[in-house]
């Protein structure tokens, strides 16, 4: 599913349109199918710089109790983590270490914690000038509905597995297996 972008006013917005206004945007997809995936980036600026991650069910209802986070992207450092609440949302706090120039991308991944989940590896906020608010990405990851998957088709009759191996049996392959060692490094005439 393609990531969203919302500005301020609620108006969808496009690619383009988020790295002129915040840099690269950039998603890591985790080594296994996730379980929440990235679906949306909303904007947000001002003086007092609060990251919201709203986490949702597959009908994009709220999901309270969970644990997200936001923490360095490639560098250790502290990260912040805090469950969802009522509403599906968890607050943190962004500081000057969250500063970030465009061009350029943010320096900081957040994603839910607890579970495969798209990392959003932007996070941060945008320095327009001194003594200016800032301006951010709330990021909105969803559960990955379950798609119902092909229906099998009836096959041939599988072949059993192999069955468990024995310690008896064990034993004796290991002593084939030592034997044909002693042949190649030429221990036995």
């Amino acid at each position: 599913m393609p990531i969203r972008f919302f500005d301020e006013n609620g108006s969808e917005r496009d690619l383009s349109w988020a790295e002129n206004l915040y840099g690269t945007q950039a998603v890591h997809e985790p080594g296994v199918l996730p379980v929440f995936e990235l679906v949306a980036l909303h904007a947000a600026s001002g003086e007092e710089k609060v990251l919201t991650i709203t986490v949702q069910d597959g009908a994009g209802q709220p999901l309270p109790g969970l644990l997200v986070g936001i923490g360095p992207r490639d560098v250790g450092g502290e990260v912040q983590k805090k469950a969802t609440d009522t509403a599906g949302r968890t607050h943190l706090a962004l500081d000057d270490a969250h500063r970030y120039n465009v061009p350029g991308q943010g320096h900081y991944a957040c994603a839910v914690v607890e579970e495969a989940s798209h990392v959003y590896n932007s996070a941060g906020w945008v320095n327009l000038g001194k003594n200016k608010p800032g301006r951010w990405l709330n990021p909105v990851f969803r559960h990955r509905s379950a798609h119902p998957g092909p229906t099998p088709t009836p096959g041939p009759t599988p072949i059993p597995g192999p069955t468990p191996i024995t310690d008896e049996r064990w034993a004796q392959l290991m002593e084939k297996l030592d034997r044909i060692i002693d042949l190649l490094q030429g221990d036995l005439p």
